[in-house]
């Protein structure tokens, strides 16, 4: 009976432990972070709640530079970038985080007409991506802003050109390595 109990109280602690570091979190323009609950709906723009009995806030690139959810273990991050039109400068989206380090790398994926498409984005020491990688056809001027980005890491850059390959997968590693100096698993 005692055995029971003891293994009772140390199951639901770890679970109330578990579930206390998952908490979604909101990085606030000004640097707060706040624990909170996010709602991701199917359309509109997602919603935060510190309590139950607190009106939920959307997350808007005007005030939250990313945030955290907790089920799907993902980061998000405010990026501005322009657009292919020229027309259109200095967009702003949350991008999913990739990659963090020296060289963050970002995605975005966007339907247009039942046609999904992938845009990876870098930044180096801004907030500011540049678009290195999409699922077009397209990408001489892309491989060369990308090469701009790994060009002062010697190894990195040496390994870019000897695999002359510029698949997402290949970027990945390729920003991993730079980042961290081992390969992504």
């Amino acid at each position: 009976m005692k055995i029971n109990l003891i293994a009772l109280t140390i199951l639901l602690m770890a679970a109330l432990t578990a579930q206390a570091q998952n908490n979604d979190r909101v990085i606030t323009t000004t640097g707060d972070t706040i624990a909170c609950q996010i709602n991701l709906p199917v359309f509109g723009a997602p919603k935060y709640r510190t309590s139950e009995n607190e009106k939920a806030k959307k997350i808007r690139t005007d005030s939250v530079k990313e945030y955290y959810t907790a089920d799907k273990s993902i980061w998000l991050r405010r990026v501005f970038y322009n657009e292919k039109v020229l027309w259109v400068k200095n967009k702003v989206s949350f991008m999913t985080v990739v990659e963090s380090g020296k060289i963050n790398l970002y995605e975005l994926i966007t339907n247009y007409n039942n046609v999904t498409v992938t845009e990876w984005f870098a930044s180096k020491g801004t907030d500011t991506g540049i678009l290195i990688k999409d699922n077009s056809l397209s990408g001489n001027r892309k491989r060369r802003d990308f090469e701009a980005l790994i060009a002062d890491n010697k190894a990195v850059y040496e390994k870019y050109t000897a695999d002359d390959k510029f698949r997402f997968n290949n970027i990945r590693n390729l920003v991993h390595l730079y980042n961290t100096g081992e390969p992504y698993k």
